[in-house]
């Protein structure tokens, strides 16, 4: 049997306890994936994944988040 991505997302999802937390890292996620790779999260494949590069956190990420005026620790905090 294969695991999805969709698995291993509700997984991870389901290993939050606390309901903020898991609020905060979904909008996370899933603000990370469509930016970088215009997908939902388990919409993702593990090609997608070995080819992620810090560049394309940088350059499709956190520089489009700055340059809508998102303070860094913001930015920080849904990189974490």
């Amino acid at each position: 049997m294969s695991i999805t991505m969709k698995d291993v997302f509700i997984t991870w999802n389901n290993s939050l306890t606390s309901a903020n937390t898991m609020k905060k890292y979904n909008l996370s996620v899933k603000l990370y994936f469509q930016m970088v790779l215009g997908k939902e999260p388990y919409d993702i494949s593990e090609s997608d994944l070995k080819n992620l590069s810090y560049g394309d956190t940088v350059n499709k990420f956190v520089a489009p988040l700055r340059n809508k005026g998102v303070k860094d620790s913001t930015i920080k905090s849904h990189l974490i």
